[in-house]
This record gives structure tokens, C-alpha cells and sequence, in this order.
């Protein structure tokens, strides 16, 4: 099956840039007082129906920033990967990286505008991405695996992953929005092709904060379909 176009097409998926919402203003309002836990869950499902799963958490303050804005301080505390046995070495691995996610700053309207390194959070390491795909070549009969799976696999990654790895510039205090963004494409050989993203969003009504922010990922080449998704959620510290 030819994935080129198909490939491509995924990168031109997308949402329409987002206006701040009222309720996601800081101006107004308060920095929010003591310690809270983010959390990050980044799912990528394999061609078996197993997933490779990776949970952190971060102890976080707000603190005023000189100036103006809101400077986000904290320590990585938790890192739990799931994966299938035959890569338990690399998510061993993976579970010792420490996610470089703060310090953050955010300005007066609680976007993040210091965002860290190339504001990206790598989703898998390479190393992990290669061992899944000889893992796929070696376990599955599903028809979207062929002599290609190393670059099929290691490509669709890249692209599908890449809306999740972006740090969503209105994470901590975000307009709440549930939408959908869907492309169907046509495949060279004539086969179909489909890119579904979705974003569901929640903040507390009180304080702006993040409550729930939802994305998700689905490609479909045919009757196979690969789902990538991310949740964070953010919640109050229990001393």
C-alpha cells in the first residue's frame, strides 16, 4: 500500500487558532496559592492492541513573576511507563528521563510565552520508537504491516505525535472547548486514508485553572487504526 500521501496528508490536520476565552484571563484574578501536582498521560497504542503507556507528575507553585506574568517552578515526583515485556528494557529507560517541562512563564493572560527548550515534549525516545516497530514486525499479521514497518511505524509516529508533544500554550488556565478536526485523503493505490483529532478541555469555573485537557490522535489506513492520546490533569497538593 503506498503511505506517502497519506503521510503527508496528516501533517496539513489541524485546529484553527483558538481566541482566549474570558474565564483563562489572570488579569483578573489571584496567583493561585500553594503547591499542585500536574500530571501527564501519553498513550500510543501498538498494532497488537497493547499500548505503550507513560505517566508523570510534577509538584508545581505559581508564584508572581517580576514584571508581570506568573513564573511556574516544581520538580518532576513520579514517572511510570507501561509497556509489553519485550520492551521492558527501554521503558526502563524511559521511565529515568526527567521531562524538562519547567520552569514555565505566563503572562498576564495564563498563556505559556517561556516555553522549554523547542517547546516540544519528546512523546518516545528514538530508541523506544525502533524497538515498537521491530516489536509490530514481530507480532502482528495486521494487513498495514509490511516490509516497510521500521519507516512506516517510525514516520507515522513523528507525525501523529507531533500535535501531542507541543506543550498547548493555554495548559494551565485554558478556554474550555471540546472540538474535532477531521480529513479524509486518498491514497495513491486508491485505498482511503483518515485523520481524526479531538480536544477536550475543562477548567475550574472559579479559578481559570486546568481541570482536564484531553487530546487525541487517530489514523486509519483501511480497516487498521493507530490512537495516540495525551491527558493532563491538574489537581491540589496534599500535604
Amino acid at each position: 500500500m503506498e503511505r506517502r500521501g497519506f503521510l503527508t496528508g496528516l501533517g496539513l490536520v489541524g485546529f484553527a487558532p483558538l481566541a482566549l476565552h474570558p474565564a483563562s484571563l489572570l488579569a483578573a484574578r489571584a496567583v493561585p496559592q500553594g503547591k499542585f501536582r500536574l500530571e501527564r498521560v501519553l498513550r500510543r497504542d501498538l498494532f497488537d492492541g497493547k499500548a505503550i503507556i507513560v505517566s508523570r507528575g510534577w509538584l508545581i507553585r505559581f508564584d508572581a513573576a517580576a514584571g508581570s506574568g506568573v513564573a511556574v517552578t516544581g520538580e518532576q515526583v513520579t514517572s511510570v511507563v507501561e509497556a509489553p515485556p519485550a520492551l521492558a528494557a527501554l521503558a526502563r529507560l524511559e521511565k529515568q528521563r526527567a521531562a524538562s517541562l519547567l520552569p514555565l512563564r505566563l503572562s498576564a493572560s495564563g498563556t505559556i510565552v517561556d516555553l522549554p527548550g523547542d517547546s516540544a515534549l519528546d512523546p518516545l525516545p528514538d530508541t523506544v520508537i525502533e524497538a515498537a516497530a521491530d516489536y509490530v514486525a514481530g507480532h502482528s499479521s495486521a494487513p498495514a504491516v509490511d516490509l516497510n514497518v521500521r519507516e512506516f511505524v517510525a514516520q507515522l509516529s513523528q507525525r501523529q505525535m507531533g500535535w501531542l508533544s507541543h506543550l498547548p500554550p493555554d495548559l494551565l488556565f485554558p478556554a474550555p472547548r471540546d472540538r474535532t478536526a477531521t480529513r479524509e485523503l486518498a491514497l495513491e493505490d486508491g485505498g482511503q486514508g483518515r485523520v481524526e483529532l479531538h480536544e477536550i478541555v475543562q477548567a475550574d469555573p472559579a479559578s481559570g485553572l486546568l481541570e482536564s485537557f484531553v487530546r487525541e490522535a487517530i489514523t486509519t489506513i483501511g480497516e487498521s487504526s493507530r490512537r495516540a492520546a495525551e491527558t493532563w490533569r491538574l489537581y491540589d497538593a496534599v500535604s
